[in-house]
């Protein structure tokens, strides 16, 4: 479970940004409830054979912005580790744990509009693809949205967009 979905399924807010609040009030004005139990139905930490995985971090999993690191899992059990809340891909080794975060397929941080994902095959591999963003534009604006809010998709860059 994301964040967004956390705000959604608890039917809360994000303490830190407008921008995410005002698409919550939209998506509450558009969601089925069926489309809310099942984000209800999300666990919020996952185990996926020798995987280990959360939103955020294993401090907090939905809303941790994780700078991974040697020490930092050290102390938790496993060896493969994955997470997305930065929405900056990036794949890297400490002696035995592999930690990866896929990226994003939208609101890429890393300054590649391209979508990002991630595939496991007993090891990791990150790739990118492109796709059709001037379609999202053209939604987001039909919902009432401005560029603000979709900006960064042209550039992937993490100060445009404040989602």
């Amino acid at each position: 479970m994301g964040n967004h979905d956390w705000y959604m399924a608890g039917g809360g807010f994000c303490p830190r940004s407008k921008s995410v609040n005002d698409c919550l009030v939209y998506q509450r004005k558009v969601i089925r409830e069926e489309n809310v139990a099942w984000l209800k139905s999300f666990p919020v930490h996952r185990q996926v054979h020798n995987i280990n995985m959360v939103h955020g971090g294993w401090g907090d999993p939905i809303d941790e912005y994780l700078k991974p690191s040697e020490d930092y899992f050290a102390h938790i059990n496993g060896n493969n580790f994955v997470s997305g809340h930065t929405h900056i891909q990036t794949l890297q080794k400490y002696g035995e744990k592999t930690y990866c975060n896929p990226g994003s397929v939208g609101q890429p941080r890393d300054h590649d509009p391209r979508s990002a994902f991630a595939v496991y095959d007993g090891e990791f591999s990150l790739h990118r693809v492109e796709y059709d963003f001037l379609k999202v534009f053209e939604l987001m604006d039909k919902a009432g949205f401005n560029d603000y809010y979709y900006g960064c998709l042209k550039t992937g860059a993490r100060t445009l967009c404040r989602l």
